[in-house]
């Protein structure tokens, strides 16, 4: 026979999920307190005694998302519908649109953001431009800040300077920029550049975001920082593979693990460190394509990334991969 606690605990759960009835309501229908209510509804979803079915729209992969959050430790994943794009330049578009959304979504006044630069980050930042129709009266209070000095390109969208200018432009937010290359070739100039009051109070900020936009690179991936590595220091990438490097975030290189791998281009570079990046309250990835998996995998098991925005192949691969759970986050 079924007992007035059961019977009761049953009646609480119709009253809150059919009658949409708060718990101060149910506590006050059934003449017990509020606390008791939720102590019920908690041990009725230990018990099986309800089942909540979610009904995704078919472009939203929303259990794979929560896979891989629950899985890898991540605050947030974002899985961009790609499955059926053969199209990268599509693909990418699809990435950039939802992380602009997530991008909108953590803004607030009093927020400091920082930017790295990739071609997603750049697409991310046209995204943001068509999202915000107007501009936000409280934005001034917005800084968004870029977080490593910038390599140019012969694509001029691909330039740091200009994505975070047009970003800024779109939230009228103070932006905040590091007047220098991202990848010097002497000892002399870095010092020189990290003494310069300009560069050394933006570096000094981007240490002090609310929050982190990151793209991600491949070792033998033709990313902006690997081309000017190739061109500057052509005898290192052999090296780099030798020492076990799969990727780069920020200009800096990492292993498999997601641990930071030493070598001479540490004082070459102007930009935050990974334990600066990992030093973030939240640090999102924004990537997708097949060379990527080895780096996002990586930075997914170092804590690297604290939320991704990422394709649905790179997705599926994440959640089936043992090797990818148990690392830096959560």
């Amino acid at each position: 026979m079924i007992t007035d606690k059961e019977r009761l605990i049953l009646k609480i759960f119709y009253d809150y999920y059919v009658r949409n009835m708060s718990q101060t309501e149910i506590a006050a229908r059934h003449f017990i307190s509020r606390p008791r209510v939720q102590r019920y509804l908690e041990q009725g979803r230990r018990d099986n005694l309800v089942e909540v079915r979610i009904r995704f729209p078919e472009r939203m992969h929303g259990t794979l998302e929560s896979e891989l959050e629950d899985k890898l430790g991540l605050s947030e994943a974002f899985v961009a519908d790609t499955g059926s794009l053969g199209d990268l330049a599509m693909a990418r578009r699809e990435i950039a649109e939802i992380a602009a959304d997530f991008f909108l979504r953590v803004l607030s006044g009093n927020m400091v953001i920082s930017v790295s630069w990739s071609t997603f980050i750049s697409e991310m930042t046209g995204a943001v431009q068509r999202k915000t129709t107007s501009r936000r009266e409280s934005a001034a209070m917005i800084e968004i800040v870029q977080c490593m000095g910038a390599i140019m390109d012969k694509d001029p969208e691909l330039q740091v300077f200009d994505s975070l200018r047009r970003l800024a432009a779109a939230l009228n937010a103070r932006p905040h920029l590091i007047g220098a290359p991202g990848v010097v070739t002497s000892n002399e100039a870095y010092n020189a550049l990290l003494d310069d009051p300009q560069v050394a109070a933006s570096l000094d900020l981007a240490r002090r975001s609310d929050a982190g936009f990151f793209g991600i690179g491949a070792l033998e991936g033709e990313s902006n920082l690997m081309r000017a590595v190739r061109r500057l220091f052509p005898e290192l990438p052999s090296r780099l593979k030798k020492m076990g490097v799969v990727g780069d975030m920020n200009g800096r290189f990492f292993d498999r693990s997601g641990l930071p791998v030493a070598s001479e281009l540490d004082n070459r570079v102007i930009g935050l460190t990974l334990a600066e990046v990992k030093a973030l309250p939240l640090s999102v990835v924004v990537t997708g394509g097949d060379g990527k998996y080895e780096a996002l995998r990586a930075v997914v098991r170092g804590g690297l990334a604290k939320a991704v925005v990422i394709d649905y192949d790179n997705a599926r691969r994440l959640v089936e991969d043992r090797s990818a759970f148990g690392g830096g986050n959560g």
